[in-house]
């Protein structure tokens, strides 16, 4: 879905590899505002906490999605004191016990931080997305990024790793993409 993925499958394969992104469609319009602030309140967030969101798969190498980065950068900024709440929406999160303990003891620790380790039905996710101000991808490496995607169709500002496929659409002209070393 990416030059990043032609990239890599065109080393090994046999035949041309074409880049199909996903569509990625732009709402006609926005969740209804009372939704969306009963979905915050329901989670446990205030009407006035600013939100930055991170949502992934834990069923998904932690490493890669890379959200221990996103916690440890939060807990050292003066944000949570400011009224922000992190928010990390996952599910199968202990799919690597180790992994997601390791997490779910890193957000405890710090001040400000939600772990949202569950399903969510279509309306919630996107009434979490709407009430996100930013939304961050700290990922070392996406295939695509499907979530940046849709917050940038919804509006949202964008915080993320300037590496793999998101470089095929999120720049400085319209998000803030984070420079990175490959180790």
């Amino acid at each position: 879905p990416s030059r990043y993925c032609q990239e890599i499958f065109a080393q090994v394969a046999k035949v041309p590899v074409h880049v199909v992104p996903h569509v990625v469609a732009v709402p006609a319009s926005l969740p209804d505002p009372a939704a969306v602030m009963r979905t915050k309140l329901e989670l446990g967030l205030a009407a006035n906490d600013r939100v930055i969101l991170y949502a992934f798969d834990g069923a998904g190498y932690l490493v890669r999605k890379n959200p221990f980065a996103l916690v440890r950068a939060f807990a050292r900024s003066s944000l949570a004191q400011e009224g922000w709440k992190l928010v990390l929406k996952t599910k199968n999160l202990f799919d690597s016990r180790e992994q997601g303990e390791q997490l779910s003891k890193l957000c405890k620790e710090a001040s400000g931080v939600m772990l949202i380790n569950r399903g969510l039905d279509m309306d919630a996710m996107h009434n979490l997305m709407a009430m996100a101000d930013i939304y961050a991808s700290p990922h070392c490496s996406e295939g695509f990024g499907l979530t940046v995607a849709e917050a940038m169709a919804m509006g949202k500002v964008v915080v993320a790793t300037d590496y793999s496929g998101t470089g095929d659409f999120l720049d400085s002209s319209c998000g803030f993409p984070v420079r990175y070393e490959l180790e």
